[in-house]
Protein backbone atom coordinates (compact mmCIF):
# COMPACT_ATOMS: atom_id res chain seq x y z
CA UNK A 1 0.00 0.00 0.00
CA UNK A 2 1.45 3.40 -0.86
CA UNK A 3 1.88 6.32 2.15
CA UNK A 4 0.97 9.63 0.65
CA UNK A 5 3.94 12.18 1.69
CA UNK A 6 3.01 14.82 3.66
CA UNK A 7 4.49 18.37 2.51
CA UNK A 8 5.39 20.39 5.06
CA UNK A 9 4.15 24.07 5.61
CA UNK A 10 7.01 24.83 8.41
CA UNK A 11 9.46 25.78 5.37
CA UNK A 12 9.53 27.00 2.27
CA UNK A 13 11.67 27.99 -0.53
CA UNK A 14 12.30 31.61 -1.38
CA UNK A 15 14.26 33.84 -3.60
CA UNK A 16 16.12 36.66 -1.61
CA UNK A 17 19.35 38.77 -1.88
CA UNK A 18 22.81 38.16 -1.27
CA UNK A 19 22.37 40.42 1.48
CA UNK A 20 19.70 38.69 3.24
CA UNK A 21 21.85 35.97 5.47
CA UNK A 22 20.84 32.25 7.05
CA UNK A 23 19.29 33.33 10.75
CA UNK A 24 18.12 36.67 9.25
CA UNK A 25 14.27 37.12 9.98
CA UNK A 26 12.44 38.17 7.42
CA UNK A 27 9.16 39.51 5.37
CA UNK A 28 7.62 38.71 2.31
CA UNK A 29 8.54 41.13 -0.51
CA UNK A 30 6.36 39.30 -3.35
CA UNK A 31 5.42 35.63 -3.81
CA UNK A 32 8.27 33.78 -2.84
CA UNK A 33 10.33 36.57 -2.98
CA UNK A 34 11.75 37.85 0.93
CA UNK A 35 13.75 40.29 2.55
CA UNK A 36 15.96 40.67 5.45
CA UNK A 37 12.75 42.50 8.31
CA UNK A 38 13.62 46.14 8.98
CA UNK A 39 12.05 47.76 12.66
CA UNK A 40 11.74 51.27 11.09
CA UNK A 41 9.46 50.19 8.32
CA UNK A 42 6.44 48.87 8.76
CA UNK A 43 5.73 46.79 5.30
CA UNK A 44 9.42 45.61 6.40
CA UNK A 45 8.31 44.11 9.74
CA UNK A 46 5.71 42.38 9.39
CA UNK A 47 7.94 38.97 10.04
CA UNK A 48 7.20 35.97 8.28
CA UNK A 49 10.37 33.55 9.40
CA UNK A 50 13.47 32.69 9.49
CA UNK A 51 16.19 31.81 6.85
CA UNK A 52 17.53 28.46 7.65
CA UNK A 53 19.48 27.84 4.32
CA UNK A 54 20.46 29.47 1.77
CA UNK A 55 21.51 26.90 -1.70
CA UNK A 56 22.94 29.88 -3.33
CA UNK A 57 23.51 34.03 -2.42
CA UNK A 58 19.46 34.72 -3.88
CA UNK A 59 17.94 30.79 -2.85
CA UNK A 60 17.28 30.79 0.51
CA UNK A 61 14.59 28.00 2.66
CA UNK A 62 12.30 30.11 5.05
CA UNK A 63 11.08 28.67 8.16
CA UNK A 64 7.84 30.14 9.16
CA UNK A 65 7.25 28.56 12.99
CA UNK A 66 8.34 25.64 14.97
CA UNK A 67 12.18 25.51 16.84
CA UNK A 68 14.98 26.68 14.85
CA UNK A 69 17.71 25.17 16.14
CA UNK A 70 21.40 26.05 16.08
CA UNK A 71 21.66 29.36 14.11
CA UNK A 72 22.47 31.36 16.98
CA UNK A 73 24.77 31.98 19.91
CA UNK A 74 24.17 33.83 22.98
CA UNK A 75 20.41 33.91 23.79
CA UNK A 76 18.90 33.05 26.94
CA UNK A 77 16.90 29.88 27.20
CA UNK A 78 13.07 30.62 28.45
CA UNK A 79 12.97 34.62 27.60
CA UNK A 80 11.25 36.17 24.46
CA UNK A 81 12.85 37.08 21.55
CA UNK A 82 12.27 40.11 19.17
CA UNK A 83 13.29 40.80 15.98
CA UNK A 84 16.40 43.77 16.04
CA UNK A 85 17.97 46.35 13.89
CA UNK A 86 19.88 43.94 11.92
CA UNK A 87 16.94 41.57 11.15
CA UNK A 88 18.47 39.23 13.92
CA UNK A 89 17.33 37.76 17.29
CA UNK A 90 17.35 39.93 20.64
CA UNK A 91 16.01 39.89 23.82
CA UNK A 92 16.46 43.87 24.05
CA UNK A 93 14.89 46.99 22.84
CA UNK A 94 15.92 50.08 22.26
CA UNK A 95 13.97 53.00 21.90
CA UNK A 96 14.32 55.25 19.03
CA UNK A 97 15.79 58.44 19.39
CA UNK A 98 13.48 60.10 16.93
CA UNK A 99 10.83 58.87 15.25
CA UNK A 100 8.84 55.31 15.35
CA UNK A 101 10.60 51.99 15.68
CA UNK A 102 8.26 48.55 15.46
CA UNK A 103 8.91 46.01 18.04
CA UNK A 104 8.18 42.46 16.73
CA UNK A 105 8.27 39.44 19.28
CA UNK A 106 9.54 36.31 17.44
CA UNK A 107 9.24 33.73 20.01
CA UNK A 108 10.83 32.12 22.81
CA UNK A 109 14.89 31.19 23.11
CA UNK A 110 14.82 27.55 23.82
CA UNK A 111 18.28 27.19 24.44
CA UNK A 112 21.44 29.60 23.77
CA UNK A 113 21.36 28.68 20.40
CA UNK A 114 17.47 28.26 19.52
CA UNK A 115 14.37 29.88 18.96
CA UNK A 116 10.81 28.66 19.00
CA UNK A 117 8.92 31.06 16.63
CA UNK A 118 5.78 32.32 17.60
CA UNK A 119 5.59 35.47 15.42
CA UNK A 120 3.25 38.39 16.69
CA UNK A 121 2.03 41.43 15.13
CA UNK A 122 4.19 44.23 15.19
CA UNK A 123 3.87 47.38 17.79
CA UNK A 124 5.01 50.81 17.11
CA UNK A 125 6.93 52.59 19.36
CA UNK A 126 7.95 56.47 19.76
CA UNK A 127 10.76 57.71 21.62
Amino acid sequence: MATARRRSTDHFAATCTALDLVGHFVYLNAPADVRTSDVFVLDHIQTIGIIVSKSSSTDCIVQRQGEVVGLYAGLTPGRRVMVDEAGLPTHTFTRPVTGLKWIQWAGIATSGSSIYLELQAPVGVLP
